[in-house]
Parts: structure tokens; C-alpha cells; sequence
């Protein structure tokens, strides 16, 4: 089986969804894709960011590092709010 990578700007993408469960996740990113249509940029990462996931088990996503993600998420809308 082929291993699926994830690049740094969709991990990102996932990560800000603060996920608990990959299909919730997936969900999540299906859900949003609509809003995007506007910046087919993000919707080609949020796209491929779901497909992915799809391909990999519950236990690869649990080994997943959202969490630095999420933190440089939490800390660049930090500074974004204090300017």
C-alpha cells in the first residue's frame, strides 16, 4: 500500500478544523468546500486534503501532528488580532 503524505498547507487545513475523528473531519472540509468556490486555491487543498484522508485509517490520522499546526494557527491569529 502506497503511503499518503500530506503537504504543510493542508495539514494546516485540517488541523484548524480542531478534528477529533478522521470521518468528522472529512466531513468537516466536504462541508466548507461550498464557501470556496471564491479561492480555488484553498478549495484545491481542502479538496485534496479530503480525499486523502479517505485514504488513510483511523489510527494514520491519530498519528497525524495537528497539533503544531493548530498552534501556529492559534498564535498567527493571535497577532493578527492584536495589530
Amino acid at each position: 500500500m502506497r503511503k499518503i503524505t500530506f503537504d504543510e498547507e493542508e495539514l494546516l487545513a485540517i488541523a484548524v478544523l480542531d478534528p477529533d475523528t478522521r470521518q468528522n473531519t472529512i466531513r468537516q472540509l466536504e462541508d466548507i468546500l461550498p464557501e470556496l468556490q471564491d479561492d480555488p486555491d484553498m478549495e484545491v487543498i481542502v479538496s485534496s486534503a479530503a480525499e486523502k484522508l479517505k485514504l488513510i485509517s483511523e489510527e494514520a490520522f491519530a498519528e497525524l501532528d495537528l497539533e503544531s499546526y493548530r498552534n501556529e494557527f492559534l498564535e498567527d491569529d493571535e497577532e493578527g488580532a492584536a495589530e
